[in-house]
């Protein structure tokens, strides 16, 4: 089934149902893949709408998190993109080897 908004119901159901208009309406039948549905519109209920200052700071949050993802996203792009990765084998290999010039395992001049 195509579940769709959080709901058990698939999408197409719920499309059906916001077709209809009138208490009342009747949809035709629906083929799902676990047998036929049928709609009828038993009550309609308003809509619920909250003033701006009871949802700004969720609306403020929101926004912030999806720039922040987006920004994130731009970044790991760029970075792949102009990065140059170097990978010394000898480093792995269990020999124990750094590469000439010490790369990036060799210890700062002074150290013992």
């Amino acid at each position: 089934m195509d579940a769709c908004y959080g709901s058990r119901w698939g999408a197409s159901v719920l499309e059906e149902a916001f077709l209809l208009r009138e208490i009342g309406d009747v949809s035709p039948v629906l083929q799902l893949e676990t047998g036929v549905c049928v709609i009828k519109l038993l009550q309609r209920r308003g809509g619920n709408t909250r003033p701006l200052s009871e949802v700004s700071a969720q609306l403020a949050h929101q926004l912030r998190i999806s720039k922040r993802s987006e920004v994130e996203a731009t970044f790991r792009l760029r970075a792949r993109r102009e990065s140059t990765i170097l990978v010394h084998e000898k480093a792995f290999d269990g020999s124990g080897g750094v590469p000439e010039g010490g790369g990036a395992f060799s210890r700062p001049p002074g150290l013992p």
